[in-house]
């Protein structure tokens, strides 16, 4: 159960962050990259004990997806480290 919500969070913060970063990758890379972040997300978020709940976990899944967009655009699309 753990694992659909994981996913459906994952593909709906891959979406809008893809969205939102203007990447098109595609479906299925936005969606993995959704996933991703959210799983980094959420391991950030347990070792902050202090930091709980749901809305907190679907921002920190949110600003992990969007750390790895921006990581993405910045190596792979021409924008190297200068």
């Amino acid at each position: 159960m753990q694992f659909l919500i994981l996913f459906v969070i994952g593909t709906a913060v891959g979406l809008l962050g893809a969205r939102l970063m203007r990447v098109d990758l595609g479906t299925l890379p936005n969606i993995a990259v959704g996933i991703i972040g959210t799983i980094f997300g959420l391991l950030v978020l347990r070792m902050i004990p202090a930091v709980l709940g749901l809305v907190a976990g679907l921002i920190a899944a949110f600003v992990a997806t969007l750390i790895l967009f921006w990581a993405y655009k910045r190596f792979m699309e021409g924008r190297g480290p200068r």
